[in-house]
């Protein structure tokens, strides 16, 4: 058995690709949001 790196590295790429797909609704409403409300200028 090897010492488990590239099980590890695949979880933690599973695990960041998932929080980025649930973060992009919420960014990208805060930023539209954001937009309209004329906060960026």
């Amino acid at each position: 058995m090897n010492d488990g790196r590239p099980a590890t590295l695949r979880e933690s790429l599973k695990f960041w690709g998932l929080m980025t797909l649930a973060a992009l609704p919420g960014t990208v409403a805060y930023v539209t949001i954001a937009w309209h409300a004329g906060w960026l200028s």
